[in-house]
């Protein structure tokens, strides 16, 4: 008897603690999670047929050097996160991206480090 009584607290700590340790290491963290999400929920909205200036409401241009297609775009809230659109240009000769370019191609959402000016 003497000998259960001085196991007792720990089994009953095994018991306590047991538990928590599986089921945590099971729920990722759902704040990334989420915003992960939220990116991709962003990339779904891209259509093709869709114009420069719908993309421009879910993504930025990225930084670097760009051309009017492909065009490589960053989710505002992470730069990590790209995508690259080609675009049917509608006035290739004007140096300036039109926003009425037409969406041809979008490819998936990836990640990469973000490019400098």
């Amino acid at each position: 008897m003497r000998r259960f009584a001085r196991f007792l607290p720990l089994l009953l700590f095994v018991m306590v603690c047991a538990p928590v340790g599986p089921r945590a290491q099971q729920n990722p963290d759902m704040a990334a999670c989420q915003f992960i999400q939220q990116a991709l929920t962003a990339h779904d909205h891209l259509k093709v047929g869709g114009t420069r200036r719908d993309v421009g409401n879910y993504f930025t241009e990225d930084g670097g050097m760009q051309f009017k297609s492909p065009t490589r775009y960053v989710y505002p809230t992470c730069r990590y996160l790209k995508v690259d659109i080609e675009f049917d240009v509608t006035k290739p000769a004007d140096p300036v991206f039109s926003p009425e370019d037409k969406v041809t191609k979008i490819s998936k959402l990836y990640v990469e480090y973000p490019f400098m000016d």
